[in-house]
Parts: C-alpha cells; structure tokens; sequence
C-alpha cells in the first residue's frame, strides 16, 4: 500500500521536528513534539542518559500529567483504578502465584 502525501508531508515535519533540538539536552523534548504529531497522546514516558552518572533516568511530557481534574474524578471512582500496593488485589495463579 503507498504511502499518500499528506501522511509523507506529516512524517517529514515530525522528523525536522524532532533534529530541530537547539542542543542535546532538548533532543528529549523535541522527540516529544516531533512524535506527537503523529501520536496524539496524553503522556509520553521515556528514557535518557544522564551522562554525568551514567545512569538511565526516566523523564514524562508534561513532567506532572496528574491534574487536579483527574486527582478529583480517581479519587472519586478508585473502584476503577487498578489495586494499590497498599492493598493488593487477590491471586489467581500465574506465575509465582
């Protein structure tokens, strides 16, 4: 199946977005801007390496996603968040258990 120009147009803007990152520390954020042209997403989660410590560090776009909406509206339904560890939810088998 052939890619249409219009999704081609929108592929190559998400990739100049993404190398238009003014230096390496905003390449993270630029890959964010870049991809949520294609993926429309409320939250992205990634990976990137701290270079001073050498250790992998997990960032968020938006870096807080919990607004005081959606705190007020789980609070008010936790019967359809998923168990807490606080209170797990029972087993049934599987692996482990």
């Amino acid at each position: 199946m052939p890619i249409d120009a219009t999704t081609w147009k929108e592929l190559f803007e998400a990739v100049y977005e993404i190398n238009s990152a003014p230096s390496h520390a905003d390449f993270g954020e630029s890959v964010v801007a870049g991809m949520s042209r294609l993926i429309r997403t409320e939250l992205a989660v990634f990976q990137v390496l701290d270079r001073a410590t050498g250790r992998i560090m997990t960032r968020m776009a938006p870096q807080d996603p919990s607004t005081s909406e959606k705190v007020l509206y789980y609070s008010s339904h936790s019967e359809e968040m998923p168990s807490s560890p606080t209170s797990p939810a029972p087993r049934t088998g599987g692996l482990g258990g």
